[in-house]
């Protein structure tokens, strides 16, 4: 390799020392090679070649050859080339994307161009400097900057530049709010574009003139200005300028309601701007076609272009910077630290040195005086030797008047240093504290997105929200309103700290209360002022605007403060609404996703459930058709043998009578005859019983798959319920005589109901309970029966509850209690159909019975119906 580079290195030193041509990025290779030669004027000046042909295609391995060049400078002792590093080094920094590290490079670069009186330098180098903070949004520190470098241009007479510089303070004025200075400063701008015959730059103000105009609400004049200079910039050729004229156009028509052409200008440019990389831009084009989305109501092309921005924004922020440019400032604060510490030395060297003069003046002058003493009694004769003695003295005392001159000079130099290094120092200390502020808030703000981003569910979602925006600073109460289209209205959904807030509110009333005093601070972001209990309160509406076809606004998230909200703490809240609204769009299509889940599936299973009963009913009516009969001949010959078994026994008592008493055998032959009858009657009896079951059993479910043509209509609920429990309490009248309670603290409403169903579903629920009650009396002699009614609804739902203290259900069979031909009943009494068939009837009203109990101690069934009209579809 070393050889190889010798080979090279009479091409290396033969190119040009002012400008050398791109080369491939190879630093291992150039690092070898320096080591090689000296650290020379002639090496800096390739080095700097290098750097300055590379910046913008390399800018990685510009830097590293720039701060290479620097570190040459330094020891060839060349200010010039020292300074020219840092600038090339700054720029290809800037190049890379690495703000913190190009301010440092170009700050650098400044000391040492102001060290020189380098006016051209220091002017390119303030330019910088000042782009770097407008893009940072700290526009007081650019055009402090921008004002620096126009007075050094002016002074130099240099057109272009003095063009430039009033172009970007006008940009500046124009973020800050000052349009009338903004475009004052256009003007001078454009006249020196026109004298120079620079055409591109003029379409360059041109647009800037544009975006003053927007911002003082002369739209139509800002939209013939931007279309003038969006089609000189495509005569000129500049894409650049042209994607960023197509999405101002394109923003003002959406403001303007001209959907259509805004959306044809937006869709050009994001796929230009994806296409050559021009990130910012794509990223608002995706911003705003998201808001035309949501104003059509195209909600997953709404969403879709939310996730897009998000996704280039979040790449472009770059924390690291951030971190960077804080190190960077702690540096410099190090740096000047340092030179206050070297200015304090000097500035008591500089008194001990004084000191020490005025010690040997005073000695001198001691001396002197001895002298003259001396002299004048040696000299006295001598009137012109005795002149020339006060002569030098009288100089020697003008010269240390001259060096005391100096030193004060010196002192006030000096004093003037430490207060331009506190003046920086407290500059430093500011920007810290903005950083700090900054970084603050982007933890406040990913912490509530990441909360946004882990709650799908929209209730808890927005609830989780509201605490975390009543979490910001200087807010001290927090609440959602939502539009309710049923009501036509507003709804209080969510709270913090303020309960006492109306729920229900019209349009007009939130117009009246939250809107009539106040101002815009942005997009979908209000501040207001109101008067409560002689306080007087600051406010800050935050708009959730989907933008639907009714043009209602969604929602508002209103915070309340008595002290007022910090201008960051409105920074902060702007930003966060783009979250807001992307959050409400995502839990308001996975509600409607959840809500068509759950249609299908109740679809399904009620599809399951008749298709499952179609076969059970197929099979049964099978069953019905070839056992019926069976079970008939059954029951009547077992009926019919008992009577023949019976008058069988009628005739062996005759015989009996009949028979003489020594005729022993024939009556005890008369005697097993009749205990075999007896036995066989018996039997005959239970094949009856059990034949007369089976029947009932197969007729039961005979009639439960028998197709019914329900008829829904409004129906009280609890007349049905009373007809069932008087029926039910005929029935067992001689068994069990419970206490009846009623618990119905509010009327129920009518619900479509099939009556006959909702009767025959009570009675069976009736009918377990008293039976229960039956049971457990039998078993317990003193123990009072009762029977409990309760009901209630909520703004879904009503619900009825039957609730008695007799035997209870066993844990292991509540689960299978609705189980079709399940009972722990005896066949003869029941069928095992009876809670089957009365959920049955209540999935059929799309509703359902709840059974819950304690063994041995009480027993409930709840039924429970939804209020939608839907029940009877």
């Amino acid at each position: 390799m070393r050889a190889l580079l010798l080979l090279f290195l009479p091409l290396l030193l033969a190119a040009p020392a002012g400008r050398a041509q791109p080369v491939t990025p190879d630093w291992d290779s150039l690092k070898l090679w320096l080591e090689t030669v000296p650290a020379d004027t002639a090496t800096l000046a390739h080095l700097l070649g290098i750097a300055d042909a590379n910046y913008r295609q390399a800018p990685e391995y510009a830097e590293k050859v720039a701060n290479r060049a620097a570190q040459v400078a330094e020891t060839a002792g060349d200010l010039v080339g020292k300074a020219d590093a840092h600038r090339l080094a700054g720029n290809a920094a800037y190049q890379s994307g690495n703000s913190p590290k190009a301010l440092g490079h170009f700050l650098d670069a400044l000391k040492v161009y102001e060290k020189m009186g380098d006016l051209q330098g220091q002017s390119r180098v303030l330019n910088n400097i000042a782009i770097i903070y407008k893009n940072d949004m700290r526009f007081d520190k650019a055009l402090e900057y921008n004002d620096k470098s126009l007075a050094i241009k002016e002074k130099l007479g240099d057109l272009p530049g003095q063009s430039s510089s009033h172009n970007n303070i006008g940009i500046i004025l124009n973020h800050l709010g000052e349009h009338e200075k903004a475009l004052a400063a256009f003007e001078k701008a454009l006249r020196i574009k026109v004298e120079l015959g620079d055409s591109l730059g003029q379409a360059n103000v041109m647009g800037n003139i544009a975006d003053v105009m927007l911002a003082q609400g002369l739209r139509q004049e800002a939209l013939e200005r931007y279309e003038q200079t969006l089609a000189l910039q495509l005569q000129l050729g500049d894409l650049g300028g042209a994607l960023k004229n197509q999405l101002n156009l394109g923003s003002l028509l959406l403001d303007m309601e001209q959907d259509e052409r805004a959306r044809q200008l937006l869709q050009d440019a994001v796929g230009v701007a994806e296409q050559i990389g021009a990130a910012p831009i794509a990223m608002d084009c995706h911003r705003l076609l998201s808001r035309l989305d949501q104003r059509q109501g195209r909600l997953a092309e709404a969403l879709a272009h939310h996730v897009r921005f998000f996704t280039i924004k979040d790449s472009l922020w770059n924390l690291e910077q951030d971190k960077a440019m804080a190190e960077m400032q702690a540096r410099f604060d190090s740096e000047q630290k340092e030179k206050e510490n070297e200015l304090l030395r000097k500035d008591k060297l500089v008194q001990q040195a004084t000191i020490e003069r005025q010690n040997a003046v005073v000695t001198a002058v001691l001396v002197g005086l001895v002298l003259l003493s001396l002299l004048a009694f040696i000299l006295i004769s001598s009137n012109r030797a005795r002149r020339r003695a006060n002569l030098l003295l009288k100089e020697q005392q003008n010269e240390i008047l001259f060096k005391n001159h100096i030193l004060t000079k010196q002192k006030e130099e000096i004093e003037h240093q430490k207060r331009s290094v506190e003046e920086q120092k407290e500059e430093i200390q500011q920007q810290a504290e903005e950083l700090a502020l900054k970084n603050e808030q982007l933890e406040k703000i990913d912490h509530i997105v990441q909360t946004i981003n882990n709650e799908v569910q929209f209730e808890r979602l927005m609830q989780s929200i509201t605490e975390n925006l009543g979490q910001v600073e200087g807010v001290e109460a927090c609440a959602l309103l939502l539009w309710n289209p049923e009501r036509r209205g507003y709804d209080r959904r969510a709270a913090h700290h303020w309960d006492q807030l109306e729920r229900q509110w019209t349009p007009e009333a939130i117009q009246a209360e939250f809107f009539a005093q106040g101002r815009v601070v942005d997009q979908g972001l209000f501040l207001a002022q109101a008067q409560e209990g002689g306080l007087e309160l600051h406010r800050v509406i935050l708009e959730v605007d989907v933008q639907d076809k009714e043009q209602i606004t969604e929602g508002f998230f209103i915070l309340q403060s008595r002290q007022g909200f910090r201008q960051s703490t409105l920074n902060l809240l702007g930003n966060l609404r783009e979250h807001l609204v992307a959050a409400y769009i995502k839990t308001q299509l996975l509600a409607n996703l959840e809500a068509t889940l759950k249609h299908l599936r109740e679809t399904q299973e009620e599809l399951v459930r008749k298709e499952k009963m179609a076969s059970i009913g197929t099979l049964t009516q099978g069953i019905v058709d070839r056992v019926i009969n069976p079970l008939n001949y059954i029951n009547n010959f077992s009926e019919v043998s008992g009577e023949l078994l019976q008058e069988t026994g009628e005739l062996l008592q005759e015989l009996r009578k009949e028979l003489p008493p020594e005729a022993e055998a024939a009556l005890e032959l008369a005697d097993e005859l009749d205990q075999v009858r007896q036995m066989a009657a018996d039997n005959m009896a239970k094949i009856l019983s059990h034949g007369k079951t089976a029947t009932r059993i197969i007729k039961e479910m005979e009639a439960l798959l028998k197709h019914k043509k329900l008829d829904f209509r409004p129906t009280p609920l609890l007349p049905l319920l009373e007809d069932a429990l008087r029926e039910q309490a005929q029935a067992h009248a001689a068994e069990v005589a419970p206490k009846l309670e009623w618990h119905c603290p509010e009327a129920l409403p009518e619900l479509p109901l099939f009556a006959p169903d909702l009767r025959q579903l009570f009675a069976a629920l009736a009918k377990n309970a008293f039976q229960s009650l039956a049971q457990k009396q039998k078993r317990q002699p003193a123990f009072l029966p009762a029977l409990s009614v309760a009901t209630g609804q909520d703004p879904q739902q009503v619900w009825v509850e039957l609730r008695d203290n007799g035997m209870g259900i066993p844990a292991a069979n509540l689960a299978k209690i609705f189980d079709p031909l399940f009972t722990t009943k005896p066949t003869s009494e029941a069928t095992g159909l009876g809670l089957y068939v009365a959920q049955d009837i209540a999935k059929a009203h799309r509703g359902q019975v709840l059974a819950s109990s304690a063994e041995g101690e009480w027993a409930s069934f709840r039924l429970v119906l939804p209020k939608a009209a839907e029940a009877g579809n």
